[in-house]
């Protein structure tokens, strides 16, 4: 692991491996990956680092969401038509 206080050869090796692997996250084994390095791009990488948390963050809400609307259903009961209407009005009561 890299340590930002440890200024020896090995671990600017370790340090240059972390940002290597932190702009592949953000863009793929791409030219742009190799242009942005090249350039220290590091704030595109922190804005798509940040589009890809914010991103997870809709997606775990919108779980949430689904979760609380699934147990409001008794299955059993529901009829497959009305699902869907159901679901819209949920979600409208939820914003």
């Amino acid at each position: 692991m890299w340590d930002v206080n440890d200024e020896n050869e090995n671990n600017l090796e370790k340090r240059d491996k972390f940002i290597d692997d932190i702009f592949e996250i953000a863009f793929g084994d791409t030219m742009l990956k190799a242009e942005l390095l090249e350039e220290h791009n590091y704030q595109e990488v922190t804005n798509k680092i940040m589009e890809y948390s914010d991103n997870a963050l809709k997606w775990e809400e919108q779980e949430d969401m689904l979760e609380r609307f699934i147990k409001t259903l008794n299955l059993e009961e529901e009829e497959d038509y009305f699902l869907n209407e159901r679901l819209q009005r949920f979600i409208k009561e939820q914003n």
